[in-house]
C-alpha cells in the first residue's frame, strides 16, 4: 500500500467520526514505516447493554511496539489493539479515531505512560515525540487521563523492578503478569514482541485504580 493512499485512509477515518459510540463494531488500524503501510489490525469495540454513567479505560503504552488496551470499570480486558504508527511515531488521525471508536471522550479516561527518563538520549527524544503526539490527540479530544511513571504501574501491578533485571527479563515478568490477571485474554500477548500489549493493559488498569 503506497504512502499516498494510507494518508487518505487515514484522513477518513478520521472523518469518519461519530457521535455516538461504536460498540460492537470493527475497526481497522494501519501500521506500517515510512513510505508505506505493512499491516492491518481489527479492534473489536465489545457490545455493552448499557453506557449510561459507565467510564472506559484506555492504557496507552507509547514505545515503538506500543499499544491500546481498552478495560471496563470492574478491570475486565474488552480489546488490545496495536498502536497505529508510521516509523516509530503513532499517526494522529488514526490515534483520534480509535478513541472516537471505543467511546464518547466524555466517558474516557486515559492512562498513558510516560517516557522513562533512563532511556539513551536518542530513544528518549523519539520516545518523547511519540508521547507528545499521543497526549495532545488525547487533549484534543477532551479526555480526562492521567500520566503514569513506569515505576507506577509496575508498583501497582506487583512486578518486580531493578537494574539487575535485563531487558528480556523485564519484558517476560509484564507478560506473566498480565497472564495472571487476565488469562483468558493471553493470546493477546502469546509473543515476546507483544510485551507492549501486555503492559499497556496493565497501565490502564493502573489507571482505572488512580481514578477510583
Amino acid at each position: 500500500m503506497s504512502r499516498e493512499l494510507y494518508q487518505q485512509r487515514a484522513g477518513a477515518a478520521s472523518r469518519a467520526r461519530s457521535d455516538r459510540p461504536l460498540h460492537g463494531r470493527s475497526f481497522l488500524v494501519f501500521t506500517g514505516v515510512a513510505g508505506g503501510v505493512t499491516g492491518v489490525t481489527p479492534l473489536i469495540c465489545a457490545p455493552r447493554t448499557t453506557v449510561v454513567d459507565m467510564t472506559t479505560y484506555v492504557g496507552i503504552d507509547p514505545g515503538r511496539h506500543g499499544a491500546f488496551a481498552i478495560l471496563d470499570e470492574s478491570g475486565d480486558l474488552e480489546s488490545v489493539v496495536d498502536l497505529p504508527t508510521v516509523g516509530a511515531e503513532p499517526v494522529a488521525a488514526d490515534v483520534a479515531a480509535l478513541l472516537t471508536a471505543i467511546d464518547d471522550s466524555s466517558r474516557l479516561f486515559v492512562a498513558l505512560e510516560e517516557p522513562f527518563v533512563m532511556t539513551p538520549r536518542a530513544s528518549l527524544l523519539t520516545q518523547g515525540i511519540g508521547y507528545g503526539i499521543l497526549l495532545g490527540v488525547v487533549g484534543a479530544l477532551g479526555c480526562r487521563h492521567v500520566r503514569i511513571p513506569p515505576k507506577q504501574w509496575k508498583a501497582s501491578c506487583g512486578i518486580e523492578m531493578g537494574g539487575h533485571l535485563s531487558q528480556a527479563e523485564k519484558k517476560q515478568l509484564s507478560l506473566d503478569r498480565a497472564t495472571e490477571l487476565w488469562p483468558h485474554s493471553a493470546h493477546n500477548w502469546s509473543r515476546k514482541k507483544d510485551d507492549g500489549r501486555a503492559e499497556a493493559a496493565m497501565i490502564g488498569l493502573c489507571g482505572l485504580r488512580h481514578d477510583l
